[in-house]
């Protein structure tokens, strides 16, 4: 019976480059993670910087992004009367116009409320879907 020799041949897939600064920070991560002399605070630090560098790429989307849906924004037709018979556009028509344009451009728009014993503060937060908001 002849016997055949198998060979295990091994080789290195060369890297590929990274296609952004996140990219290279995170193939700087993994190069650090795999070598044992690489403490923790080292690791810390670089996981830092990559949320920085994230950070700042979502806050960046968001500003490109934010001319785009302020030109496509319509007017609201300020349909409620307030105080001395103010005009002012009711808060119903202003989601039912503005949403879906808000949405469709990649933008959500959340509330935050605060409440005192003389007031009622409500903040809109407009979100991008690269994930930085304001």
């Amino acid at each position: 019976m002849a016997s055949k020799a198998v060979q295990k041949i091994e080789t290195e897939t060369p890297a590929v480059p990274p296609t952004s600064e996140s990219g290279a920070l995170i193939s700087m991560i993994e190069r650090a993670a795999r070598d044992p002399s690489v403490d923790i605070t080292k690791m810390e630090r670089l996981f830092e910087m990559h949320e920085r560098v994230q950070l700042q790429g979502s806050k960046t989307a968001y500003l490109a992004a934010l001319p785009k849906l302020q030109a496509a924004l319509p007017a609201i037709e300020r349909k409620g009367t307030g105080h001395n018979n103010k005009k002012y556009a009711r808060f119903e028509d202003f989601i039912a116009g503005a949403m879906p344009i808000i949405t469709s451009n990649g933008f959500s728009l959340t509330f935050r409320i605060d409440q005192t014993d003389t007031a009622i503060r409500i903040t809109g937060v407009l979100g991008h879907e690269a994930g930085h908001q304001e």
